[in-house]
């Protein structure tokens, strides 16, 4: 048998070898002059066919509603061309997100600076929006120190989402995309109109754009996120997609090591590679569990990333 496993290695692993796919089995078997049932069992122990296995057609998210706004914010920098503006030039615009009624701001700053930043919290949140009770950010400098400071000055909890993990940050990361779509149509606009004019003025479009998307029906809600922020409780739309086992029907995974699901480009810090793996390098035991009716039961790993894993995210090996 070792001799067998020997010429495994050396064929799968040689130049002319590492297969993928259903028809490795039959390649790998006709090259080592093994069974076909000897090929299929053998890559399933190797790291480098684990790592490369296809991922789930589809993955159901765990919905953490929330109704009451001014309850949870999310917030995050938008880069943007530069826009002098007398002695200031504006690199960024702060946006923030109410995520109950889905109500939207935004404040222009020059840098990153996490003193700026929290100067542009206070001006937001003297408008519409009001200090919630928590805030969601992702792991940058500007959202620490004289941020985290203030924030706890008006009673506020910060939430850092993990680095390159980008589905905690998605609704205000969406609102980016539309303000800059918005932003830039303007300016693609003037500039075709008078190519030797390079258009940077986004800084006296902004209220206008902010007011125009307040203005307009949320998908999430179906109303108005300006009508939305009246409300005490804002009722969200549902969207399962799945009809797999939640809990309490949905078991649970037992005592086993496994590999998780790589967020796309989580190796190289945003940037996916075609040679990437879809799951981790590393193996794992399950560190704890939290199940809660109604929702897929989410699995949290002994000294993996901080986030929690549903099965399908999590590859037993």
């Amino acid at each position: 048998m070792p001799r067998v496993e020997d010429k495994l290695k050396r064929i799968y692993y040689g130049p002319e070898g590492y297969w993928r796919g259903a028809s490795a089995i039959k390649k790998l078997a006709t090259a080592a002059r093994v069974s076909e049932e000897t090929a299929k069992n053998w890559p399933r122990k190797q790291t480098l066919w684990q790592v490369y296995l296809p991922v789930p057609k589809y993955i159901p998210r765990p919905s953490f509603t929330v109704n009451a706004p001014n309850e949870v914010h999310q917030a995050d920098l938008l880069f943007l061309p530069h826009d002098k503006v007398r002695r200031k030039t504006y690199r960024y615009a702060l946006a923030v997100v109410d995520i109950a009624s889905r109500y939207k701001d935004a404040e222009p700053i020059t840098s990153k600076d996490s003193g700026e930043v929290a100067e542009a919290l206070s001006r937001i949140y003297k408008r519409v929006l009001k200090w919630p009770k928590l805030l969601q950010v992702d792991a940058g400098t500007e959202f620490m120190g004289v941020v985290t400071k203030t924030l706890k000055d008006h009673g506020t909890k910060i939430r850092r989402a993990e680095a390159d993990y980008h589905r905690g940050q998605s609704i205000v990361e969406r609102f980016n995309k539309t303000l800059a779509e918005r932003l830039f149509g303007y300016q693609y606009w003037k500039e075709l109109e008078d190519p030797s004019k390079r258009n940077r003025e986004w800084t006296q479009r902004l209220p206008g754009v902010i007011a125009a998307l307040n203005n307009e029906e949320a998908r999430a809600t179906g109303i108005k996120p300006k009508d939305a922020m009246k409300k005490k409780h804002v009722e969200h739309k549902s969207y399962v997609r799945s009809s797999r086992a939640v809990f309490p029907q949905e078991k649970r995974i037992g005592d086993v090591t496994v590999r998780y699901l790589y967020e796309p480009g989580e190796l190289e810090g945003g940037s996916k590679r075609a040679t990437d793996p879809n799951w981790s390098l590393e193996t794992y035991q399950i560190r704890s569990v939290i199940a809660k009716k109604g929702q897929p039961i989410l699995y949290y790993l002994h000294d993996g990333p901080t986030r929690g894993f549903v099965k399908e995210e999590l590859l037993i090996v």
